[in-house]
C-alpha cells in the first residue's frame, strides 16, 4: 500500500485509473476506502515499532508508520485519521492489561482519557456555535450531509419493509423513491445511491429486522469474546491487541461508509482470529 501510494503521489502510477479526486486511492476505487485501509492497518507497524527486538527493526517500522500516516493524509479522507486514532487508542488500552506495572496502568488511563477528551471535543464542535467554521469544514470534507441523507433513505426503505427488507442488494432500485427535493438538487437527478453508507442500515434495508439483527449479534459476539479474553490472563497480548484494534476500526468504518471487499476481508479475518 505504501509503495503504490507513493506511485500515485508522484504521479507515476502505470495503470490508467479514473481518479477525479486527485488523491491517493490505491486500487480500491475511492480515496475513502484507501484512507480506511491506511487507518486500520497502521496499528500493526505501530505495535512492531514498540515491541521490535532489534533497534534497526524498530526504526524501520517507525518510518513505515510515519509514511502510512503521511499517505493517509494524501487520500484526503477524514476516515484515515479517525480510524488511526481509534485503532491506536484501542491497542494501547487493551495492551495495557497485559501487565500490572504503574507504566501500563498510566497508559490505560491515558488512552481512556484521550477517548473521553475526543468525545467531548466532537460534542462541542457539533453542539456549540463557536465551532461553526470547524463544523462546516468537517461537514464538507466528510460529506456528512450526503451520508445523513443516505442513512435516512435506508431507514425509510426498511420502515416500509420491516421484517424481510427488499431482498439481496436491490437498494438502488428502491432508493429513487425516497429521495427528497433537496437531495435531488444537490446530487443531480441521475444520482441514485446504491448503499446507505452504513452497513447496519444496509442490512436492515436489504434483510429487514432479521438481517439487521443477525449482523448486530455477530458484531456483539466478537466484542463479547474479546471482553472475555481481556478479563482472562491472556497470552500473546500484542497480537490480540492488534486484532482488536483492526476489528474495532472496521466496525467504526462500517457505520460511516459502505462496505468494500478488501476492508471486509480484513475486518472479518481479524474477527475470526479473535
Amino acid at each position: 500500500a505504501n509503495v503504490y501510494g507513493y506511485l500515485q503521489y508522484f504521479d507515476l502510477d502505470p495503470l490508467p485509473w479514473s481518479n477525479p479526486f486527485k488523491a491517493a486511492a490505491l486500487t480500491l476505487g475511492k480515496p475513502n476506502f484507501a484512507g480506511a485501509l491506511f487507518g486500520m492497518l497502521a496499528v500493526i507497524v505501530f505495535a512492531r515499532a514498540l515491541y521490535g527486538k532489534v533497534i534497526i527493526t524498530r526504526v524501520s517500522y517507525l518510518l513505515l508508520f510515519t509514511s502510512t500516516i503521511f499517505l493517509g493524509f494524501q487520500t484526503k479522507s477524514l476516515q484515515s485519521q479517525l480510524l488511526l486514532i481509534v485503532s491506536i487508542l484501542v491497542f494501547l488500552f487493551i495492551n495495557s492489561f497485559s501487565k500490572t506495572t504503574s507504566l501500563f496502568k498510566t497508559v490505560r488511563y491515558l488512552s481512556l482519557s484521550a477517548f473521553s477528551f475526543a468525545t467531548v471535543v466532537v460534542i462541542s464542535i457539533f453542539g456549540f456555535s463557536g465551532f461553526a467554521q470547524v463544523k462546516d469544514r468537517i461537514f464538507f470534507q466528510g460529506s456528512i450531509p450526503q451520508r445523513l441523507d443516505y442513512w435516512r433513505t435506508g431507514l425509510d426503505i426498511w420502515n416500509d419493509n420491516l421484517v424481510f427488507g427488499v431482498g439481496a442488494d436491490p437498494f438502488q432500485r428502491y432508493a429513487a423513491l425516497y429521495r427528497t427535493p433537496e437531495q435531488i438538487i444537490r446530487d443531480g437527478n441521475m444520482v441514485i445511491p446504491d448503499k446507505s453508507h452504513n452497513v447496519f442500515i444496509d442490512h436492515l434495508a436489504n434483510g429487514g429486522l432479521i438481517g439487521g439483527l443477525l449482523w448486530l449479534i455477530m458484531v456483539l459476539s466478537v466484542f463479547y469474546v474479546l471482553f472475555k479474553i481481556i478479563r482472562s490472563s491472556f497470552k500473546n497480548h500484542v497480537e490480540i491487541s492488534i486484532l482488536a484494534s483492526i476489528w474495532t476500526a472496521y466496525v467504526v468504518q462500517s457505520l460511516i461508509s459502505p462496505d468494500q471487499i478488501v476492508l471486509s476481508v480484513i475486518g472479518y479475518s481479524s474477527a475470526g482470529l479473535i
